[in-house]
């Protein structure tokens, strides 16, 4: 598929982005004392799996999500 394409700009730009992070944010803030996993959450959005996953983890990642989860509430993904 040629770069540019009408398919891979509606899948994949700054709007749906901020969407994903969006929302994982604000599904996080619903709990903080809960970690969140990402089947959790992609159990509601639709959406390029592999898009949500590196949003996920880039959030994760940055301690935007989960920061104040217990430990013990954390079940690997």
């Amino acid at each position: 598929m040629e770069r540019g394409s009408g398919f891979e700009t509606a899948l994949r730009n700054p709007r749906i982005y901020r969407e994903y992070r969006d929302y994982f944010i604000s599904k996080y803030y619903e709990g903080p004392s809960r970690h969140l996993t990402f089947p959790e959450v992609r159990k509601v959005l639709i959406g390029d799996v592999t898009l949500l996953r590196k949003v996920f983890t880039f959030l994760d990642s940055l301690g935007l999500i989960s920061f104040s989860a217990s430990p013990s509430h954390h079940t690997p993904q």
